[in-house]
């Protein structure tokens, strides 16, 4: 009895697996491009229409070397999908009864002639070996920024951006490929609108790209000044078109998040005569008893040196011209107090530039700059030990 139901379930998948494959016929192709060349890798999928709009895949294969297929397909109408990196994703409806299909694709560059900013002038992403970093600009408006190497901060991978000195207007210090060199500098060398080793005292609000080039292949245009990495900054120029202003500004405060609890001098002077005693019992006592009682409370020095500092920018820019002419001229105006007395940074910086097109192979321009800064120097960054400082100090 056993025997007979095993061999009927047996006979029952059999016609089971030859009616579907009855359903099915192989559909041999080939995918070329444009120029009639071979796209191996193809992806060539079977859609089965779910809903209006909503196609899905039911079989997917790859095409060979030579951009053949073979596919089995559901007798009657079907419609394939290829699709292949660098190519638009083509749809392709196979009529009934049909074995062979050719398809070709149209190749796209969508995402590919992206432009980065290299060596002598720019380049297309899918033709750079290098290792290109690009820093999106379009956050850093969200937070107040004091200097070009700030905008760095955190945007650009393998970067490190730190500052290590406390005081207002100090500089940061960025390292793309670490510390290299233990008595020579390992700054990166920048370059800005073509001019390498130009000052970095600009407006952050002027730049329009930054681009930070790591390895030796992106550098190698630079020489051993490149050692360090590049930094390439192109700056904001007028745009054909109507004249447009732009405004930006911010201001806010600066405050010490938390006052320590210290000792007044009552408690301080209590405190050296019993270390005193219990240090060296024959000493005798750094103050009487008449003496603590006349210090009272003192001064409390974390106060008499900390404020609430302000601090600001302002930013105007204008630009625009024709399809000969450009122009683009920017003011601005930073200014920081310390949250120590007797500290803080103001910075002034006009930009102008202009480009005029002669003819369609003379072009001339002039970008220019002028920059002030004051700062107002305190002692505020230290780790102790005999120099001492502001903080130690107070």
């Amino acid at each position: 009895m056993l025997m007979r139901k095993s061999v009927s379930a047996l006979l029952a998948l059999l016609l089971v697996t030859i009616h579907l494959s009855a359903q099915n016929r192989p559909l041999k192709g080939k995918v070329v491009s444009g120029d009639n060349t071979p796209v191996p890798g193809a992806t060539v999928s079977i859609l089965k229409k779910r809903a209006p709009g909503t196609p899905a895949k039911v079989s997917t294969v790859a095409a060979t070397e030579d951009g053949t297929f073979t596919l089995p397909v559901p007798n009657g109408r079907v419609m394939l999908q290829v699709s292949a990196v660098g190519f638009e994703t083509k749809e392709v409806m196979v009529d009934e009864g049909a074995d062979f299909v050719s398809v070709t694709l149209k190749e796209t560059t969508k995402g590919l002639n992206e432009v980065v900013v290299v060596g002598y002038g720019t380049q297309r992403k899918k033709d750079l070996t290098g290792s290109v970093s690009s820093v999106q600009l379009s956050n850093t408006e969200e937070t107040p920024i004091f200097g070009t190497s700030q905008m760095l901060e955190g945007l650009a991978s393998g970067v490190q951006v730190t500052q290590t000195n406390s005081q207002p207007g100090s500089s940061f210090t960025v390292r793309v490929r670490g510390t290299n060199s233990i008595s020579s500098s390992s700054d990166p060398l920048y370059v800005i609108d073509g001019y390498a080793g130009a000052d970095i005292t600009i407006n952050p609000n002027d730049i329009s790209s930054i681009e930070v080039l790591k390895d030796a292949s992106a550098t190698a245009i630079y020489g051993s000044r490149g050692a360090n990495g590049v930094v390439m900054i192109t700056t904001k120029k007028g745009t054909p078109g109507p004249n447009t202003v732009n405004f930006d500004m911010y201001t806010g405060v600066q405050h010490v998040g938390k006052i320590f609890d210290m000792m007044d001098a009552k408690q301080f002077a209590t405190y050296l005569n019993q270390v005193t005693a219990a240090n060296a019992p024959t000493t005798p006592l750094p103050f009487t008893q008449g003496a603590i009682d006349s210090l009272g409370k003192g001064t409390d020095w974390q106060r008499a040196i900390f404020r609430t500092a302000p601090i600001s920018n302002y930013s105007i820019g204008f630009g625009g011209g024709n399809d000969n002419t450009r122009y683009y001229l920017s003011l601005n105006y930073f200014t920081q107090q310390g949250i120590i007395i007797n500290s803080g940074y103001k910075r002034g910086i006009v930009r102008f530039n202009i480009d005029n097109k002669l003819s369609s192979k003379i072009h001339i321009g002039l970008n220019t700059q002028l920059a002030y800064s004051q700062q107002q120097l305190a002692n505020v960054n230290t780790s102790g030990g005999a120099g001492g400082g502001t903080l130690v100090d107070a």
